[in-house]
């Protein structure tokens, strides 16, 4: 009856000898099914000989199982076949040669799948089913790949190998929301040869890069191209930081007014406070960018290219077009520390620090009693910034005044988003900022209109504002509105279909995620074919 449970659909096996050990349990069986030859497929009778085959089974109640199977050899009884000998199998439970059981391997793939090498390994140990890293990493590797049907609709997008220097393709099948390959690069070859090999796409999804529209359309010439809208939105603001980084002088002449935690503390006798020497170090940083602007413009002035300002300098190309682009040296602000809950109690808080209580937890259940709904690591955090800012010593007497208030100017990718925003959605500050902008900076009121056009008509999806959005941006003047707008006329037909059709690139994108969560679990040294195991079969 043990025999039945434990391995069928085995009926011919019979457990001999059953002991359990401390660290495993080991088991002894035998068969007395009926053996025909492999080759001939003729029943046989007459043994040759007996050996025992050692392999492990799934773990019992935590414990490890050993299976010592008594397999019998046996001559062909076929004159004519020219197998002499063979050994009975049973395929099922496990494969010739093989040190555990089908189902076993299947758990251990699970776990392989799920966890990766070392740290599947160690949750195998835990669970009575121990084995090597290197054996769940070859499971993972010799598992079969499901055949996979050409996609109706076909998401593409790019990630990346190493971030900056090499990048690979993903392709999912949108309806069904799951990967159905990984191509080593993004080269517009790659993707053609893919969908010459797969006929059948009708729709395609894609972020704007030119490379995916080059190759759908000569790997899918029937298939309908759908630019995805979030990245449409992207594009409009990266659009508006190009236009800020040609006004740098405009921004620099309007700060953001902030409302910033309280003055700090006075600081221990003879020594530097924290604040002091961030900005010292924010200060060193600044001159080391300015030095280098002017090495980008000093290079520029000499003939040379973007490409190969970079490469002598050991810069991103996109910074070079930055500073290059810019009418002044963008420069960054030190940023603020940001608003947190436990502000509401700074008073109480400062005073049981100053009174010695330096217990982050503390504090935190005091507070709690006066109405405090935050979390404790809020309080650390509050802590933290206490002792980074604002150090003073225990006896200290210094007052601090309720509020300061900080002046800042934003940064071109900031004061983007703030364009992108509806009116109502501005808080105070930035409705403040945004009427003195509109006095020293006149094109803005103009980007701020096609900004929000353009937003509105992506978000409600009207495809029939589409070309005399493009004809406004184009007449605008605005150099970087220009080309934003015929980009799109060169893709006119995706990014219409954009507007038109429900489809999008978010399940693509959410794919990315995945699969990086994966890479990241494999501490980005798995190689491509492992991770593309992964990512599909998991």
């Amino acid at each position: 009856m043990l025999a039945e449970i434990l391995f069928s659909p085995y009926a011919s096996l019979h457990i001999d000898s059953l002991e359990v050990l401390p660290d495993r349990v080991s088991l002894t069986i035998h068969s007395f099914q009926e053996v025909r030859c492999p080759d001939c497929t003729q029943p046989a009778y007459r043994i040759h000989s007996h050996y025992t085959r050692k392999f492990a089974d799934m773990p019992w109640v935590g414990l490890a199982v050993r299976i010592f199977f008594c397999a019998r050899r046996f001559f062909c009884a076929q004159p004519t076949c020219q197998r002499r000998t063979f050994t009975e199998q049973l395929p099922s439970l496990i494969a010739p040669f093989a040190q555990r059981t089908q189902r076993l391997a299947a758990a251990q793939r699970t776990l392989g799948f799920a966890l990766g090498g070392e740290a599947g390994a160690r949750a195998a140990k835990e669970i009575g089913m121990g084995t090597s890293p290197d054996t769940l990493l070859r499971l993972v590797r010799n598992a079969p790949e499901p055949e996979q049907s050409t996609p109706r609709v076909l998401g593409v997008d790019d990630w990346a190998l190493k971030k900056g220097q090499t990048y690979a393709t993903i392709l999912i099948d949108v309806e069904q929301s799951r990967p159905i390959d990984l191509l080593p690069d993004r080269t517009p070859e790659a993707l053609t040869k893919w969908l010459t090999a797969h006929p059948g796409v009708e729709i395609i999804t894609r972020d704007r890069a030119s490379a995916y529209a080059e190759a759908a359309t000569a790997g899918a010439p029937q298939a309908v191209q759908v630019a995805d809208r979030f990245h449409l939105l992207l594009n409009l603001r990266e659009t508006i930081e190009r236009f800020f980084d040609r006004h740098q002088a405009d921004l620099r002449k309007v700060k953001l007014v902030k409302t910033l935690l309280a003055e700090p503390l006075a600081p221990k006798p003879k020594e530097k406070p924290a604040l002091l020497a961030m900005t010292e170090l924010y200060q060193a940083r600044e001159k080391r960018r300015l030095a280098r602007f002017d090495e980008v413009r000093g290079l520029k002035q000499q003939g040379l290219s973007r490409a190969a300002i970079a490469g002598q300098l050991q810069m991103s190309v996109n910074t070079v077009k930055r500073y290059l682009r810019a009418d002044e040296f963008p420069i960054r602000m030190l940023s603020p520390c940001a608003i947190s809950k436990a502000d509401r109690f700074s008073s109480y808080l400062r005073q049981r620090w100053q009174a010695g209580c330096r217990s982050p937890r503390q504090l935190w259940s005091e507070i709690r009693t006066q109405g405090f709904d935050g979390s404790e690591s809020s309080v650390r955090r509050w802590v933290a910034r206490l002792q980074l800012e604002m150090p003073f010593a225990l006896d200290s007497q210094a007052v601090t005044s309720p509020r300061a208030v900080d002046t800042r100017v934003l940064s071109s990718r900031q004061a983007s988003w703030i364009l992108l925003k509806h009116w109502e959605e501005l808080k105070e500050p930035e409705q403040d900022w945004w009427e003195e902008i509109k006095t020293v900076c006149s094109p803005i009121e103009t980007v701020r209109e096609l900004s929000q056009q353009f937003v509105k008509m992506v978000k409600k999806k009207i495809p029939a504002d589409l070309a005399g959005w493009a004809g406004s941006a184009k007449a605008s003047g605005l150099i970087d509105f220009r080309n934003f707008a015929l980009g799109l006329q060169r893709d006119f037909a995706a990014v219409n279909a954009a507007l038109t059709l429900p489809w999008s690139n978010a399940a693509t994108e959410g794919h990315v995620h995945r699969l990086k969560m994966i890479k990241r679990q494999m501490y980005g040294r798995a190689n491509f074919d492992l991770l593309r195991k992964r990512v599909l079969l998991s």
